[in-house]
């Protein structure tokens, strides 16, 4: 006996474009999230600046390096502020283009650069499954959900992870694997 599921609708924040020869789906980053990511930059930025105007309005100009301590104190606060900042800029304009052919599997990410771009044989994918992200599996405070793809080869390839519900990553799973004619198997972890 075999259990029937219906197909997932479009999920918010998604588009899809196909034809006979492409499936374009794109993803806008753009969540709640980033409102609470935005207060919280501020007030991060905001005093990593106000302690560098002071440090820099009491500096003494000596070469003692004690005098130098206020400046590198906070280098890591500030490399912290810097990549947040650019996350939460990215999550205001990035979308993300996963486009499937019979060649291959596309995902990047526009306009601003980030990480996770891949290029995977479509022909070498002979299933799809999500689950959720490992990488913030030791907080349990976000736990996000990705998108893996298994190969002829055995290998485990995370083709896209970040993504905010159970819907957006199901949905894309589906798609795929219409487009690419690929029987949906269960794989131990998945979700469904």
């Amino acid at each position: 006996m075999t259990s029937e599921f219906t197909e997932i609708g479009i999920p918010e924040n998604i588009k899809i474009n196909k034809n006979f020869q492409q499936l374009r789906i794109v993803r806008k980053w753009f969540g709640i999230k980033f409102i609470f990511l935005t207060m919280f930059v501020f007030v991060w930025d905001a005093f990593l600046i106000n302690w560098y105007v002071m440090a820099f309005s009491s500096l003494s100009f000596s070469q003692n390096a004690v005098y130098l301590m206020p400046l590198l104190f906070p280098l890591i606060h500030v490399a912290f502020g810097i990549g947040l900042t650019y996350y939460t800029l990215a999550g205001y304009l990035n979308k993300t283009f996963i486009d499937v052919n019979f060649n291959s599997i596309t995902i990047r990410h526009e306009p601003l650069p980030f990480w996770g771009v891949k290029k995977v044989s479509s022909k070498k994918v002979i299933q799809l499954y999500c689950k959720r992200d490992d990488f913030f599996n030791s907080r349990n405070i976000y736990r996000p959900f990705a998108v893996h793809a298994i190969t002829n080869e055995r290998k485990n390839i995370k083709l896209l992870s970040g993504l905010d519900n159970s819907d957006q990553a199901l949905f894309i799973e589906q798609e795929i694997e219409k487009f690419l004619s690929i029987e949906d198997k269960p794989v131990k972890g998945e979700i469904r």
